[in-house]
């Protein structure tokens, strides 16, 4: 019998979960919420998450931990972004900051969930990092590095646009080539083929995004913001990839899909940058 993981949402056959969780990790971090009065993670929680596992269960790098927090404590003000494995949904992004707000000393805590990043600002004196670490492993995070007390971190988010944007000029060069006749019929399966390849390369890589968190909140039959842009991408491309079968590369659908995707990345890119200073 498939079931659906009471915290993390992941389907799992019932022999091989642990009751109505997926594994023991969830069970245990889903009695912490409740029992803790933290039970809004779960309206916070838009898409289906990662399972646990063992992560409660392991030590934290108090050493490492310890350093993060005297080269901060050595700035001006008390600041430091560090690197939080296992985020996946909002509900972490919001859980992440009840419980770093909990800590003594703390002024102010912000997740950038696209980054995996915690801000944090304390007063001096106050705040103990291996404390948070402590309490963050006991629901599944852990803190893996700092980015610096500056905070400055190059966003993955940068990459992904960049491919993007080279693909999709691609794929408009393709098309543009096509529709005015360059090479003729001898050109033109190619120019399908490879037009069909930077469709699929820039789903993959622009359009997940978009469609990864649309598509984990339908399996918890919630809405995400992202489903809208989701939904156009998908049509566009499903549009471009059947027209190519029947009318060849110069495909309207394919040009505005080619162009509405980067402006999409680019714009998420924008928002990503502005969130982490």
């Amino acid at each position: 019998m498939i079931k659906q993981c009471k915290h993390c949402g992941t389907r799992f056959r019932q022999q091989a979960g642990q009751g109505e969780f997926c594994c023991a990790g969830c069970g245990h971090v889903y009695r912490l919420i409740q029992n803790g009065g933290l039970g809004e993670y779960y309206r916070q929680q838009d898409r289906v998450g990662q399972p646990v596992g063992e992560r409660p269960f392991s030590e934290c790098d108090i050493v490492s931990i310890k350093q993060l927090q005297n080269q901060a404590a050595g700035a001006p003000d008390c600041k430091l972004s560090v690197n939080i494995q296992g985020m996946s949904c909002m509900g972490c992004a919001w859980l992440i900051e009840q419980l770093s707000r909990r800590q003594p000393g703390v002024l102010s805590a912000q997740v950038v969930l696209g980054s995996n990043l915690l801000r944090l600002n304390w007063a001096p004196g106050d705040f103990d990092l291996c404390s948070l670490a402590a309490d963050l492993q006991k629901f599944g995070y852990r803190i893996t590095d700092g980015v610096g007390a500056d905070g400055y971190t190059v966003s993955p988010l940068a990459m992904r646009f960049a491919l993007t944007l080279v693909f999709s000029l691609n794929g408009l060069l393709l098309a543009a080539a096509a529709g005015i006749g360059i090479g003729g019929e001898a050109l033109r399966q190619l120019y399908s083929l490879l037009l069909l390849l930077c469709l699929v390369l820039t789903l993959l890589i622009g359009g997940s995004l978009f469609l990864k968190p649309a598509w984990g909140a339908l399996l918890l039959r919630r809405f995400h913001s992202d489903s809208v842009p989701a939904l156009m991408l998908l049509s566009l491309w499903m549009s471009s990839v059947i027209s190519l079968s029947f009318a060849g590369p110069w495909l309207p659908s394919a040009a505005l899909y080619f162009t509405v995707l980067p402006v999409l990345v680019f714009a998420r890119w924008i928002s990503d940058m502005l969130d982490r200073r």
